[in-house]
């Protein structure tokens, strides 16, 4: 997609209440009743896929061309601290107002995805209005519009394949043999000017004025940072009982390493849907979906593979779907770098089986579990490998689409098509699902 279909303006606040009632019609209801609503201008952008709204904590807006450009240096009249430079050159309160966007956090190595913000999510307000900024880290953050933690099922290393792909799509990467490199492939790809399906995110940012507009606007505001700050305010009574159930594993003379602990911490915090997880996409709300898999259908040439895209979302309960976790795609914290993942054996897979099992006989037997802990209890965890498994903890990765069968749903018009089960991340996964 070419760079004019950016595009940043100045509005009112008629301008865009229609668009907020669908998203957030509690935001719409508070803003809608003021009298000098119209007062103070709110900014409409449009980006395009893979856009980085946020760069190492430093926003980025589309310039009069369509370029985009950090608001500190735009040429944009955004620049005075009461228009949008108001959070030090990190990005100012805005909300979604279609498709969604993913924060998270880079590694050399990995994408750590945070959280993925939704229509009608308010975003910037954990900084914005924490006026000490004692603790405040803005660098490490990054945004991007639509998925960043997103990845093609099947392989894509055939060479006669991605060259042709590359050709038309005019993509200038090497082949992505890791799946942390397919979100600059698909990026190449969607906004290529031949690329079939448009897609963009519209949000809109708020001028400073807003925050002192109103105080039950404001009220608002911190109800909103409140209700999603629920497991960081409380993180330490949760890291409290995880060292209270280490305790009891040393009392029983059990000995995990430091890898084993670091995944199944994670993988907790997955399965409470605290963080992203991943799962195949059924609609365009993170990427332009069907445009990416016609290209590997007709361009890169996938013969018998559907071309399933999984892409970063929450788990929840309350939602009948399967969220998954591979160790071929690794998005959680590494405390120490000693203990390598032999990923030839089933055996690691194996250690993190028991050690969830013995947290789950912890939390049944404690009095001291909290509300979040006792809801594993309610979670079922299944383990995945290529390899058969004597004992029937490991269950085989080809049988993941029988009981899933969005890994296998895409366009009619491909035609009937398998189930990937030599693709990495499948073959050594684990699931999340409602017991």
């Amino acid at each position: 997609m070419p760079d004019h279909e950016r595009s940043f303006e100045e509005v009112r606040w008629d301008d865009v209440k229609e668009a907020v009632k669908k998203v957030n019609p509690e935001f719409y209801e508070i803003t809608d009743s003021l009298k000098n609503k119209n007062r103070y201008p709110i900014y409409k952008a449009k980006y395009c896929y893979g856009d980085l709204i946020l760069k190492s904590g430093e926003c980025q807006i589309p310039s009069p061309k369509g370029v985009l450009e950090p608001i500190a240096e735009t040429s944009q009249p955004v620049r005075k601290p009461e228009q949008l430079y108001y959070n030090e050159g990190g990005i100012p309160i805005g909300m979604v107002l279609n498709k969604s966007l993913e924060i998270f956090l880079q590694t050399r190595t990995k994408t750590i995805p945070f959280s993925i913000m939704k229509p009608g999510y308010i975003f910037a307000l954990w900084g914005v209005l924490n006026t000490s900024h004692k603790y405040v880290a803005p660098e490490i953050w990054h945004i991007t519009a639509g998925a960043r933690s997103i990845f093609v099922l099947p392989k894509l290393t055939d060479t006669a394949s991605y060259r042709k792909l590359s050709k038309t799509r005019g993509i200038h990467m090497p082949i992505p043999k890791q799946l942390n490199n397919h979100w600059a492939l698909l990026k190449q790809v969607a906004n290529h000017p031949g690329f079939s399906e448009k897609w963009n995110v519209e949000v809109i940012f708020f001028s400073k004025h807003w925050l002192n507009l109103d105080a039950n606007l404001k009220g608002y505001l911190f109800q909103h940072v409140w209700e999603t700050s629920e497991y960081w305010r409380n993180k330490v009574a949760y890291d409290h009982f995880w060292h209270l159930f280490m305790d009891d594993i040393e009392q029983q003379e059990l000995c995990f390493s430091q890898n084993i602990i670091d995944i199944l911490k994670h993988l907790i915090v997955l399965g409470l849907g605290v963080a992203p997880s991943s799962l195949p996409a059924l609609n365009n709300e993170l990427a332009p979906i069907k445009g990416m898999q016609e290209d590997l259908i007709h361009l890169y040439g996938l013969k018998i593979f559907s071309p399933t895209i999984m892409v970063p979302q929450t788990f929840s309960l309350e939602c009948n779907r399967y969220a998954y976790w591979s160790i071929h795609f690794p998005t959680h914290f590494v405390s120490s770098t000693k203990n390598k993942t032999p990923l030839s054996t089933i055996g690691f897979l194996k250690e993190i089986h028991y050690l969830l099992t013995k947290l789950q006989e912890y939390v049944s037997k404690s009095s001291k579990a909290n509300d979040l802990f006792s809801l594993l209890q309610h979670i079922k965890f299944d383990f995945f490998h290529s390899e058969p498994d004597e004992e029937n903890i490991i269950r085989p990765s080809i049988s993941i689409p029988r009981e899933d069968p969005t890994f296998l749903k895409c366009s009619q018009e491909f035609g009937k098509r398998g189930f990937s089960d030599v693709s990495p991340f499948v073959r050594r996964c684990i699931r999340f699902g409602k017991k």
